[in-house]
This record gives C-alpha cells, structure tokens and sequence, in this order.
C-alpha cells in the first residue's frame, strides 16, 4: 500500500489485524480497535533496504514467524544491479535498529550498519528457568521459534560458524541467565566443530549440543519432521569436555573391552613374573653392549613367525642381509655369519661350503622367516613421521602384530643438531605411545644404556636402573615393561661370560621387578637356551 508519511507507493504492509507498518519509513499503526502504541525504534543507519514481511513457503515459514522476527524480503542495488533479497534487520539487545544483513542469491551475505548482540536476542529476557537455543544462522533461529509456537527463546548467531565462539563470547553473561543453553548449529564438520568451541566458553553445566539427522533447523521444518527437530531440543545431550567418563559410563569400558593375549617371551620365569607381552604395550629391552639384547629380540621374531604372526623389523645398526642372515643363523642353530668371513678366506671357504647347504638355507628363510617378517630397508636416523608412517604400513597394509624397533637411540642420532637427543627422543616415544593406542601393535623398543659411574661397566656384569636408559626418561614413563640384559662379558668362566641375566626394572602389568631368569647363550647355534641358574636372593 502506498504510505501518507513518505509518499511511497508500495511501502505500507496491512496486516490481517490491521495493523500497518511502512518499510521505507517506518511509521506505523496499531490493529483496529488497540491503544496507539509508539512505533519500533527508529535507526539512523543510512542506506537499508525497504522490505516486506512475508510468509516464505519454499521455507515453510509462516507470515506470524517472519512477523515476530522482522525477517523480510526486498530489492537491493548491488555493484549497479537491483537483486531481490531476503533482509535480516539486526537489533540491539534493547531493540534499537542498528543495521540489516542482506541475504542475496548464490547465499552472498551483506551487513549494512552493524551487529550489536545476536540476531533475536531483543525478543527475550533471561529467565533461569527456562532454556535458551542457539542456532547458527537466521533461517534456523525462524524454524526453531515456529516449532515452539513462537513462544520460547530462540537466538541466531550472525557470523557464521567461524565467528560464533566470538560472538557467544560477548552475549556471555545475557546467556548464563537462562537454564540452559542448547546448541544447535549446523551437522556439517564446521558446525559440529563450532558448537564445541562455544561450548568451552560457556559457564560450565550450561551447555547442550542438539544432534539433527539432517542437516539444520529449516531442513527439519522443510522434511515435514518437526516433532523430531522438538525432540533434539528436549534430547540435547548436556556438553561435556572430550576424555571426561563420569563414573556410571565407566563400567561400560570394561564391558566393551576384550582380553588381550598375552604372548609368552619363551623364558618360564621372565614370563611367570610378567605375563609375557600384549598388544598396545611399549616394551623396552636395555643393556650394554654386547650383552644379548639383539639376540633377544631375534627369538621373540621367530617364535612370533612360527605363531604364524606378521611381525615388522626395523633393525637401523644392520643391512636386512644381515638380520636375515642373523635370523636364519638363529632359526637353523648354526653361524651363518661365517659364510660371510668364507668370502675372504680360501681355507674358510672350502670349510664352510662342506658344513653348510646354502639350499637349505635359503629353505629355512623362506618356510621360517619370509613368510612372518618384514624388515625396513633402512640404516641410520630416520625422521619420526617417516617412521610412524612406515609402522602404521607394517601393521594396516601388511598385517604385523608387533614391531621391533632397534634401537632407538640410532634412530634419532643424525637429526637436528640443533636438538638434544634427549628431545628428540621425547617426541618420538610420546608419538609411539600414541600409536600403540590408536593400533593394534605391541612395540618392543630397543634401547642402549648411558656411560656409567667411573669403576663400575655394564659389559662385567654391572646392573642398570631406570635412569641409567640412554636418551630419555620418557623411555621408562611411557613404557609398559622395560627388560634389562645382564652379561658379565669379563668373566673368566666361559659359561658365566656367555650367560644373559633378565631382570625387570618395570613391570606396570603385574608388578613384579628384579631378577626374572637367565639364559645361556650358546655361540656354536647362536640361541638363547633356558638356564637353570638360581639366583643367591641374599645378595
């Protein structure tokens, strides 16, 4: 209708209680019959874009909704083009007119003035009792309102998924006034992403975050799917920080969580003490040099093989020639690593050809080895991603159940120098820690010792502690069992110098620790034998 007060020609909507209210210039007047009330405020914000409140059927919204939010459409002059548009009018938290968003086509957003508050929020009063909404744009703040019957609070942020931590930021203490405030952002990525940022900011208790099965609000409306867009609402599950379990969840945990097998080290009082290792465990084998840690390892690959189970090899001190030649020296009982020192030697050459098939050999590997293991071609320092990635390979691409990783001081040796070892090593044990969780793998880590005290040598037999784990203490924090070898390489007995000591210096599983057994390493089958050497417990 044309307006008396600006001359406009179609300005003025009548409205079917007969209330009038010019868009150009805002004049109003009341329903037939009702006192003369004062029109809406006024803004001085120039250049807004005359509008009409109507019902938006593609939306399923009604006139009454578009009404009480003062949600219209008009004609906006774009870059010298007039465009239709729906127009957002934005008001401050008391109602004064403080400027209007313009939605044009292809969803391009436009602010004239500036946003005081969040879209709706002059529409109510915080009251304790009572929960307040919060959707992510403008259209949904609409739909939920309508569901409601237009009666309870309902606000929008206006910046997007992007800004809305801000702007809940600073509408804080006006949203702490309600009960509670229900989140109810789009369920996409973003959304999902920013109903947890606003979450962490609001009072804590506050927070619910609504789950939609469809995209947001309007969708619901849309989909003819109201009482389920209701049910959200009232369903909404109260936020809560990732991590935190609270008590009565927590026995779900250990319903949901199976056993983990426990594989055996194959020596009977190591195994007795620790229960052997499990998946999802950091296992750290120390010791001197020399003292049987590699011969160690090389048995619990070969037991694991012959289990018929995958298991990754990183071995950085060694060729994969040589830790296959050493796994076949261990698997057939013979030294293998001889036909290397034949190469070079006529006589030793003639000898070993004589005593050893090669053919039976390369069976050995291929029926023992080949099938169960596979090795990182690999020597040196590796950068900490790379191996991650390479171990995440070993265990999702080709099926390992358990890496052995020796050693991890080499590992980190030529890396940044600007770095100390020890931070490396902190970094890279943190990542595997992670990984162990994320994958099913158990990881025995290789890790040498420290130089110790003047007058005492790990190689004559002396005992390591915790601290005496080169590189890190992250070695002893983060691990499950740390396994020291002990050799008394010195002695002048031959079987005490070829005997290996095991004692646990941590065993968070079951709690033992100390000496756990011995081994007796025979040279001529280059294996590690059950010894029935009993420890003096008095000493």
């Amino acid at each position: 209708m044309p307006c008396g007060s600006c001359g406009s020609s179609d300005a003025v909507s009548l409205y079917a209680d007969g209330h009038t209210k010019c868009w150009s210039c805002q004049a109003y007047t009341p329903p037939d019959g009702a006192e003369p009330t004062d029109p809406p405020p006024e803004s001085t914000v120039s250049g807004l874009v005359p509008y009409h409140v109507l019902p938006l059927p593609k939306r399923h919204l009604t006139s009454e909704t578009c009404e009480k939010w003062d949600y219209g459409v008009g004609l906006a002059h774009v870059a010298g083009e007039t465009v239709p548009c729906h127009v957002v009018n934005l008001r401050a938290p008391d109602g004064r007119l403080t400027g209007q968003k313009l939605r044009l086509p292809g969803k391009d957003f436009r602010v004239r003035g500036k946003i005081e508050g969040l879209y709706g929020q002059h529409l109510w009063t915080p009251n304790p009792r009572v929960r307040v909404v919060v959707t992510e744009g403008e259209i949904d703040a609409l739909s939920v309102s309508q569901a409601q019957g237009n009666k309870w609070p309902v606000v929008s942020v206006l910046k997007g998924s992007s800004g809305a931590r801000g702007e809940i930021l600073a509408q804080l203490e006006w949203l702490s006034g309600f009960l509670e405030v229900v989140l109810m952002f789009d369920n996409d990525e973003p959304g999902r992403a920013a109903a947890e940022e606003c979450a962490k900011v609001l009072p804590p208790g506050k927070a619910k975050i609504a789950k939609l099965p469809l995209k947001d609000a309007n969708d619901m409306i849309v989909a003819s799917r109201t009482p389920e867009l209701l049910e959200a609402f009232w369903r909404a599950p109260a936020w809560k920080p990732a991590g935190i379990v609270m008590g009565e969840e927590a026995w779900k945990y250990v319903e949901a969580t199976e056993g983990t097998e426990s594989v055996p080290y194959g020596f009977a009082e190591l195994d007795r003490l620790t229960y052997g290792h499990r998946m999802h465990e950091i296992v750290v084998v120390a010791g001197g040099t020399g003292s049987g840690k590699s011969t160690f390892v090389r048995k619990i690959i070969l037991d694991e093989a012959a289990r018929g189970q995958c298991v990754g090899v990183i071995a950085l001190e060694e060729t994969v020639d040589e830790t296959a030649l050493a796994l076949c020296s261990q698997s057939l009982g013979k030294p293998l690593h001889l036909l290397r020192s034949a190469a070079t030697s006529p006589e030793m050459k003639t000898e070993v050809e004589g005593t050893y098939d090669l053919d039976e050999v390369r069976a050995t590997f291929m029926k023992d080895i080949a099938e169960h293991v596979v090795f990182l071609d690999h020597q040196g320092s590796l950068d900490s991603d790379d191996l991650l990635a390479k171990m995440r390979y070993m265990v999702h691409g080709l099926g390992c159940r358990r890496i052995i990783f020796d050693h991890i001081t080499i590992a980190v040796s030529n890396q940044d120098a600007r770095e100390d070892e020890r931070k490396i090593i902190d970094r890279l044990m943190t990542k595997l820690a992670g990984l162990v969780k994320q994958i099913p793998v158990g990881i025995i880590v290789v890790c040498h010792l420290k130089r110790p005290d003047k007058g005492k040598s790990f190689e004559e037999g002396f005992v390591p502690h915790l601290n005496d784990l080169r590189g890190s203490s992250l070695l002893e924090a983060l691990s499950m069992t740390v396994i020291a070898t002990v050799r008394n390489q010195m002695s002048e007995d031959a079987a005490e110098r070829n005997r290996a000591d095991f004692w646990l210096l941590k065993n968070r599983h079951a709690g033992a620790t100390g000496r756990a057994g011995s081994a007796q390493y025979d040279p001529a089958t280059c294996r590690l034998g059950e010894d029935d050497f009993e420890f003096d417990e008095t000493l």
